[in-house]
């Protein structure tokens, strides 16, 4: 009896084992540690419940960590912006996180340089810069009349073309419509890092331009009262409201970024340090870039529209025929410019600096003289199409029946 009970314990710890055994370096499958994207979905359905709070510090702490826990991902937190309606302080304070992981997330860059020289009110590009895709895309000289179903002509033109570019990740895609000489093309062109580029210098004004461009999907209405879950009894008294303040200088020396200028939202006392909706990202910025800001002077509405570009007032467009009058003028300065390069070359000692500085003015006037050339073919191309658009709707509305 003694041996059978012992070989049947035998047996059974040898199918224990066997169902214990696993692939080599793999631990068993009840013991695997959940990933960080197995613990997304439940991190932040948990802080998004925690923003609804009645405890003003469980929401503070809520929204720091929307901001900074990395099994949160800055596209979860716009999956929730975009598919679900949360009371108007949690989606604030959500809002708020997106801006600041937006702010630190690799933005998009397309590697080109703008022609700003010859027709302010257009997107022509000069140049284009390897190794992004649109080296092989793009040339110098294209007009670029949409990008995104968004018509780019006029005064805000430049400014709307930055917004829609940084707003999008590395890797996205833009459909363009380009106007190349006579021809009209419809353009996929990939974007790169805007880390990559030689001068990577993304300022707050291109960040504030990217920002209102992204969330503008998302934001909340206008004009609705933010009525936080909180009882005035229960507003964080001056020991926490210093511990908060505390933890939110970390939290910025953490991302390396200035002190915001702050609101006082969500039912926070008077000494409240909370950032409120992105709203206040426009006031931050016209802060911080006050110096560059003031180069306008007395021109407030040139300095508005740096940021809201959406809202000014564009002013008048130029017309075909005004573009090309500005093409001719800067074509017959360019046409002086290259002879007098061409004579200072000849005259100067071969091989000499003198002769490559001069020689390498007359290339890059050449290089211009290319781009304005194209342009100006874009411009007829466009001009005639407009002519013969308003003929044909001139037409119609000549043969509709019953009109004399």
């Amino acid at each position: 009896m003694t041996s059978a009970r012992f070989t049947t314990r035998a047996a059974l710890s040898a199918c224990m084992a066997a169902a214990l055994v696993t692939a080599p370096g793999r631990a068993p499958a009840q013991q695997d540690a959940p990933t960080a994207a197995d613990r997304a979905p439940d991190v932040l359905e948990a802080l998004i419940a925690d923003l609804g709070s009645p405890d003003f510090e469980t929401r503070q702490r809520a929204s720091d960590r929307l901001a900074l826990d990395p099994a949160v991902t800055f596209a979860d937190i716009e999956r929730v912006l975009k598919t679900r309606q949360l009371p108007l302080e949690a989606h604030a304070r959500l809002l708020t996180a997106a801006r600041d992981r937006f702010r630190f997330s690799p933005r998009g860059a397309m590697g080109v340089g703008f022609n700003l020289r010859f027709l302010q009110s257009r997107i022509v590009i000069d140049r284009t810069y390897a190794p992004f895709p649109c080296h092989r895309i793009l040339q110098p000289g294209d007009l670029i009349v949409q990008a995104d179903g968004v018509r780019l002509h006029g005064p805000t033109a430049q400014p709307t073309i930055q917004g829609l570019i940084v707003a999008r990740d590395p890797g996205s895609v833009m459909k363009l419509v380009v106007r190349r000489g006579a021809e009209k093309l419809e353009l996929d062109v990939p974007l790169g890092r805007f880390a990559d580029l030689e001068n990577s210098n993304l300022d707050e004004l291109r960040l504030a331009r990217a920002w209102r461009t992204r969330s503008r999907e998302y934001l909340a209405p206008e004009g609705e009262p933010i009525v936080p879950p909180l009882h005035p009894a229960s507003w964080p008294g001056p020991n926490v409201s210093a511990q908060m303040r505390q933890a939110e200088l970390i939290r910025v020396r953490m991302q390396q970024q200035a002190v915001p200028m702050q609101v006082t939202a969500g039912g926070e006392s008077g000494d409240a340090r909370y950032t409120g909706d992105s709203k206040s990202y426009a006031v931050q910025v016209r802060f911080f870039n006050g110096q560059r800001l003031n180069q306008f002077l007395d021109n407030a509405q040139a300095a508005q529209m740096l940021i809201e570009f959406d809202n000014a007032n564009p002013g008048a467009t130029p017309l075909p025929a005004d573009d090309l009058r500005t093409i001719d003028n800067e074509m017959m300065q360019l046409l002086n410019s290259l002879d007098r390069a061409r004579a200072d070359a000849v005259r100067a000692r071969p091989g000499s600096a003198e002769a490559r500085m001069a020689a390498e003015r007359a290339e890059n006037l050449e290089h211009q003289q290319r781009v304005l050339t194209r342009l100006r073919e874009a411009i007829l191309a466009e001009q005639a199409e407009a002519e013969g658009e308003a003929e044909r709707r001139s037409g119609a509305a000549a043969t509709v029946p019953g009109q004399d």
